[in-house]
C-alpha cells in the first residue's frame, strides 16, 4: 500500500464523515427548531386573556387572603389570579335604591397572569358589601336609563366565580331584584 492510496482513503473517509455529521446536524437542528416552535406556540396560547376567560367558566377557583383583601387563584393554573386591591370610591346609581344599605363602592378588579395585570374591570360593592357585582352597561331607552349585564362578558363570569350575592343564588336573581336585565347576546360593533 502506498502513501497516495492511504492519503486518498483518509481524504475520502474524512469527506464521508463530514457529510454524515453535517446531515445529522441539519436534521437535529430542524427537529429542535420544530420542537421549540411547537412548545412556544403551546405556551403562547395558554397565557392569554382568552385562556383566562375559559378558566373562569371551566376551572375551580380558590379564595385566599393577602391581609384583608381576597385573592382568587385558579386551582389548575395558579398563575391565573384576580384580586380587588386598591382604592374604593363612593358609588350610587338608581338600580341600587332597593338595597337597605345605600352605601356602595366602586373599585377595580385586576386579572393577573404570572403576577402581571392583563386587564382591570370596574366592579361595585353594594348594600354595604353584601354584593360584589360587575358595573352594568347603561343605555337610554325612551329617555330612561336601562341597565344590562351580558352573560358572555368577562365581568359576569368573574362575578359568578366570586358568588357574593347575599340572599340571591345567582346574578340573574340579583338582576331581577335590582332591575338590571341579564342578556345573552354579544354587543355588535
Amino acid at each position: 500500500m502506498d502513501i497516495s492510496s492511504l492519503a486518498a482513503g483518509a481524504a475520502l473517509g474524512g469527506i464521508i464523515s463530514w457529510w454524515i455529521t453535517k446531515h445529522y446536524y441539519v436534521k437535529a437542528n430542524k427537529e429542535l427548531e420544530n420542537s421549540l416552535a411547537k412548545v412556544t406556540r403551546t405556551l403562547a396560547n395558554q397565557d392569554t386573556l382568552e385562556e383566562f376567560e375559559k378558566l373562569l367558566v371551566e376551572a375551580q377557583w380558590e379564595k385566599n387572603f393577602e391581609g384583608y383583601e381576597p385573592v382568587y387563584v385558579c386551582k389548575s393554573k395558579p398563575t391565573f389570579q384576580f384580586d380587588m386591591r386598591g382604592d374604593r370610591d363612593d358609588f350610587y346609581e338608581d338600580w341600587m335604591k332597593v338595597f337597605p344599605n345605600k352605601s356602595g363602592k366602586a373599585f377595580d378588579l385586576h386579572l393577573k397572569i404570572g403576577g402581571t395585570v392583563v386587564k382591570s374591570l370596574r366592579f361595585i360593592s353594594g348594600d354595604g358589601g353584601n354584593y360584589t357585582l360587575p358595573l352594568p352597561e347603561v343605555y337610554l331607552v325612551e329617555g330612561k336609563q336601562a341597565f344590562v349585564w351580558r352573560k358572555n362578558s368577562l365581568g359576569y363570569k368573574i362575578a359568578t366565580v366570586i358568588g357574593n350575592f347575599y340572599r340571591s343564588s345567582s346574578l340573574e336573581e340579583v338582576g331581577e331584584f335590582v332591575g338590571i336585565d341579564v342578556i345573552t347576546e354579544q354587543r355588535h360593533a
